[in-house]
């Protein structure tokens, strides 16, 4: 009679096999000897969750920050003209106290159209639209002093 036994090799191929999969139990028997293996899978699955679950947590924020980041971008490369202050002086959104503001947040204006006056040395300069658009920001309050080329208005 001869006596048969499982290889080392054998047994390392088969616990390598093992550790790849979700086996929990493994019975292998011949005439002459046989290996029974358990698994406690409760620590390992545990883990394995834990990992995949840090995992989507990860890609979730890492997707998120990449979707805000695009958003920013996107927002930056929005075209906006801003109207600058041709002199110094104090900004006027009316001619004077009795008069109705010029232009208001999100009025739609024309090219040439006066949004406000900058009274330098007792003089009211108009200030012209050089652009078609929307007011999306008024970047300076009423009665407010001006530099020469500061922003007064962003257009979109």
């Amino acid at each position: 009679m001869e006596n048969k036994s499982i290889e080392p090799k054998q047994v390392d191929k088969i616990l390598h096999a093992l550790s790849e999969s979700s086996v929990e139990e493994l019975v292998i028997e011949n005439d002459n000897c046989g290996i029974h293996i358990v698994r406690d899978m409760s620590a390992v699955s545990i883990a394995k969750k834990v990992e995949q679950i840090f995992d989507n947590v990860v890609k979730t924020s890492i997707d998120e920050k990449a979707t805000e980041q695009k958003d920013m971008l996107e927002e930056a490369d929005i075209n906006y003209n801003d109207i600058l202050s041709p002199e110094v002086g104090i900004f006027l959104r009316s001619a004077d106290d009795k008069s109705q503001i010029l232009v208001k947040l999100r009025d739609e204006i024309k090219k040439g159209q006066i949004l406000a006056y900058i009274k330098s040395t007792g003089i009211l300069y108009e200030l012209k639209s050089e652009y078609d658009g929307k007011i999306t920001e008024i970047l300076v309050e009423d009665g407010q002093a001006v530099e020469f080329a500061q922003p007064l208005f962003r257009l979109k």
